[in-house]
């Protein structure tokens, strides 16, 4: 079934109900019977669809809806509809309420295990190999078996995009140590359980991409490298759950992790970068950080652009006295940051090597990447 319900009582109403990309208004004659669907999203669909008089939610909405918005919960008195998602569990696409886990899994139990972040833009998925190849990194570092090469872990990550009839996406790929006893042993795991989810993501709201962040620094430490190395991305994520905390509770959206030496090493999910006397500059691999992804795809476009930059070490003074300051990551793409600490960074405005950095990185996504066919 395309959409589950709940039980509850309802009484027929005209009906707005919002999306993550889109709204819709349904107007119900009577109760569970849809007269038309007017499609109201400010940015994808903003013309209006007249349906067949007289279907159910269910079938009036299962042809568009997958189209409109990818996760909606449609209240109609207090019965609720959801989209069911199409989740890949060790080899097999099922639905998202079959997608579970044991409790005895050391994922679960332990944070034993690697993830990524990936994304598709307009039917690509962008980077797909370096993801790729990122993940079965970190799963050699902490001597984790993936049971799938890199071409069908993939293929996989793309059949789940097609699953969910997906143009645009956020995609999670989970690997687990997998089913073991309540002991730390890895040996007691057999076999890891890889698991890849296809939905949305929002980080930071959009006007924020205009305006500008502000972000802290915190007192939590970033893990040092000879105890759990950064670089692998571990389910573990309590280092980077701690400074998040953190920041929610100085009223941010964002912390900025510091070294043990008391430099500038990351965000809690996003690289760093600033501009400074002419030079882009981001911190080095060495200090502890992830290596992202699109913090790779930035220094490329620099060196295209011929913009100066440096992998180097800077401290919360550098930061101060930057001229402009921005995070970058999957999930959050590029985003401008205009005061740290409650000191203006610049202008207190994005700068123009940040925006041209965006404007690159945009037109990048939206034309290169791995197909979803």
């Amino acid at each position: 079934m395309f959409f589950s319900e709940s039980r509850g009582r309802c009484k027929p109403v005209k009906h707005v109900v919002e999306g993550r990309s889109g709204a819709v208004r349904l107007n119900y004659s009577k109760p569970n019977r849809v007269d038309t669907v007017t499609m109201i999203s400010k940015k994808h669909y903003p013309e209006k669809i007249m349906l067949k008089k007289g279907g159910t939610a269910e079938e009036t909405l299962r042809p568009f809806g997958r189209r409109v918005f990818l996760y909606i919960d449609i209240y109609y008195g207090r019965r609720e509809w959801k989209v069911n998602r199409k989740i890949f569990m060790n080899g097999r696409l099922v639905p998202e309420e079959e997608a579970v886990v044991s409790v005895f899994d050391h994922g679960y139990l332990y944070g034993d295990g690697v993830f990524e972040g990936i994304r598709a833009y307009n039917g690509r998925v962008f980077r797909l190999e370096e993801h790729t190849c990122r993940l079965f990194d970190s799963a050699k570092s902490i001597m984790l078996n993936i049971p799938y090469s890199k071409q069908e872990m993939n293929r996989a990550i793309i059949d789940t995009i097609k699953a969910n009839n997906l143009q645009d996406a956020y995609i999670r790929v989970v690997v687990s140590r997998g089913t073991g006893d309540l002991g730390l042993d890895p040996r007691k795991c057999k076999e890891a359980q890889v698991v890849i989810i296809a939905d949305k993501i929002t980080l930071y709201p959009e006007e924020l991409y205009e305006k500008g962040l502000n972000v802290v620094t915190v007192a939590t430490r970033r893990n040092m490298a000879d105890a759990l190395d950064p670089k692998i991305k571990s389910l573990n994520y309590l280092n980077n759950i701690l400074a998040k905390i953190e920041a929610n509770r100085a009223g941010v959206l964002e912390a900025l992790m510091i070294s043990g030496q008391g430099y500038i090493c990351e965000g809690t999910g996003d690289n760093i970068f600033i501009h400074r006397k002419g030079k882009l500059i981001t911190p080095p691999p060495y200090l502890g950080i992830l290596e992202g992804v699109t913090r790779a795809v930035i220094l490329e476009i620099a060196e295209e652009e011929n913009i100066p930059f440096q992998e180097a070490p800077f401290t919360r003074h550098d930061l101060y006295t930057a001229d402009e300051c921005f995070l970058s990551g999957t999930a959050a793409e590029l985003i401008p940051v205009i005061e740290a600490d409650m000191r203006v960074i610049g202008t207190g405005e994005p700068g123009p090597v940040t925006g041209r950095l965006i404007k690159r990185f945009r037109e990048r996504t939206s034309s290169e990447g791995t197909p979803v066919a």
